[in-house]
């Protein structure tokens, strides 16, 4: 985990969720996130990539052929089993929630679905909620085709963080800040 403040690793995600959904919208899946294809060149600003396009395809829909990484593999990357651009948000959900400490170890079963959400709703008690837990229980879904997409979530749950984050760095560097006046 990094020394990062939560605030700096929600805009990198956020980044990272702005790179699945450019790969997407030109027609192509990584099917490989992980941390180690991620990288952060900077903290101050917060600037991250996506890394290793050895497993992207551009196929809508792909007969698994034993791409990625077992941890992140979505359920439904199985031998004889289609999947689609979806696997990311999978994905990235669960980078998401290393990144806020939860530890998981080997591929998602159904049990570990299920202390994952329960982690989820127990993370969310008492606290304000967390635009990245919001983002990765709304990816994190066993049903792909009930998965928010990565521009989804930048649009629902991580403008509002993104926008304070910017107000917040015009006035550390003593920008003017432009109201609506409307």
């Amino acid at each position: 985990t990094s020394d990062a403040s939560r605030e700096i690793r929600t805009e990198l995600f956020a980044q990272i969720l702005e790179g699945i959904a450019f790969l997407h919208t030109n027609g192509m899946s990584h099917r490989d996130i992980k941390p180690a294809n991620l990288a952060v060149i900077a903290f101050d600003p917060p600037h991250a990539r996506i890394l290793d396009f050895g497993c992207a395809t551009f196929s809508e829909r792909t007969m698994y052929d034993s791409p990625g990484t077992i941890p992140y593999l979505a359920p439904e990357q199985e031998k004889g089993k289609y999947h689609d651009r979806s696997v990311d948000y999978w994905a990235a959900a669960l980078v998401g929630l290393e990144v806020l400490g939860y530890k998981h170890r080997g591929r998602v079963d159904a049990d570990q679905f299920s202390k994952i959400r329960t982690w989820l709703e127990d993370f969310a008690q008492g606290r304000s909620t967390h635009p990245m837990a919001t983002c990765s229980k709304a990816m994190l879904q066993w049903d792909p085709e009930h998965r928010m997409t990565a521009q989804e979530a930048l649009s629902r749950h991580l403008s509002a963080h993104r926008y304070h984050l910017q107000i917040k760095d015009q006035k550390r560097f003593g920008i003017p800040i432009e109201r609506d006046v409307n």
